[in-house]
């Protein structure tokens, strides 16, 4: 269960934040590891959307190859 603050405790805690200034002790992750881990903290688990557009973008590149390569090789005209 999450812990319930009452003002004045959460004013306590704010204050001993302020004084205390965590961020300034904060150096940030020094291994490659850390680093390559820290970079996707962002990351919800969903595919980026530059990385759907190549998707796409390659689909679309296969398609049309596949369209040129029957219309070459079965004389017939397709159109796109």
């Amino acid at each position: 269960m999450a812990k319930q603050w009452s003002q004045h405790s959460r004013q306590q805690q704010r204050q001993h934040i302020m004084n205390h200034k965590p961020w300034n002790n904060s150096s940030g992750p020094k291994s490659n590891d850390g680093k390559s881990r820290s970079s996707r903290n962002a990351d919800k688990g969903k595919t980026p959307l530059r990385d759907i557009r190549r998707m796409i973008t390659k689909v679309h590149k296969e398609r049309l190859e596949l369209l040129r390569w029957l219309e070459s090789n079965f004389s017939i005209r397709i159109k796109y």
